[in-house]
């Protein structure tokens, strides 16, 4: 009776194995297809559903060895920060400019004491930029510009390189001017098919080597 079992057994297996393969095939050639879209797209900008503007783009989808050797290692800053982490997941990188077009602040005591006066000038820092006009009842920046690169780097960290992985989002300004004053994160984990598992199919072997004796 177990020996007549044993063909529809094995054919079970094999049933599975293409099944799977043939899922993998689909899902890399659609994981192709899709990169090659986001290597072209470009940031677009869509009004979300609380009324602000949201950047969009396309995300890549990469191996961990691809994302190390097309993103990480030709990124200096990249590089040197992905160097504290066990292990990457992801990496978001940006750049961003604020553009105030007027400020006025008016003086709650004007200077009456002095006659009439006028004074204009211009301050051109690294990181911000702003024409300026002092009355005497008012002081105008305009414009007001500031700029700021940012990378946000997601993975495991691990105290010392036997310690308890623990999963850490990092976000780093290039402007020095600019600090978090909050930061959420969370991840979904896919969790792997069964006959993905490694210890599926050794119990597979073992149960077929037991049927075959």
């Amino acid at each position: 009776m177990v020996r007549r079992l044993i063909p529809y057994c094995i054919s079970l297996i094999l049933l599975v194995i293409i099944v799977s393969q043939c899922k993998s095939g689909f899902r890399e050639k659609e994981m192709y297809n899709s990169n090659l879209t986001a290597l072209t797209d470009t940031v677009s900008y869509y009004k979300n559903r609380l009324g602000n503007q949201t950047a969009t783009i396309k995300t890549l989808e990469l191996q961990k060895e691809q994302l190390d050797k097309v993103i990480i290692q030709k990124d200096k800053q990249l590089k040197t920060l992905t160097a504290e982490f066990s292990s990457v997941n992801s990496v978001i990188k940006y750049s961003t400019q604020t553009k105030i077009d007027t400020l006025v602040t008016v003086f709650k005591n004007p200077v009456d004491s002095l006659p009439r006066f006028s004074i204009t000038g211009n301050r051109f820092d690294k990181w911000f930029s702003f024409k300026y006009k002092v009355t005497n009842d008012s002081l105008i920046l305009s414009p007001f510009i500031t700029h700021t690169g940012a990378a946000i780097v997601t993975g495991y960290k691990r105290k010392w390189f036997l310690g308890k992985e623990t999963l850490t989002t990092d976000i780093t300004f290039s402007n020095p001017y600019i600090e978090v004053n909050q930061l959420s994160s969370a991840q979904v984990n896919i969790r792997q098919p069964l006959y993905r598992k490694w210890y599926v199919w050794l119990g597979i072997g073992i149960v077929g080597g037991l049927l075959l004796k």
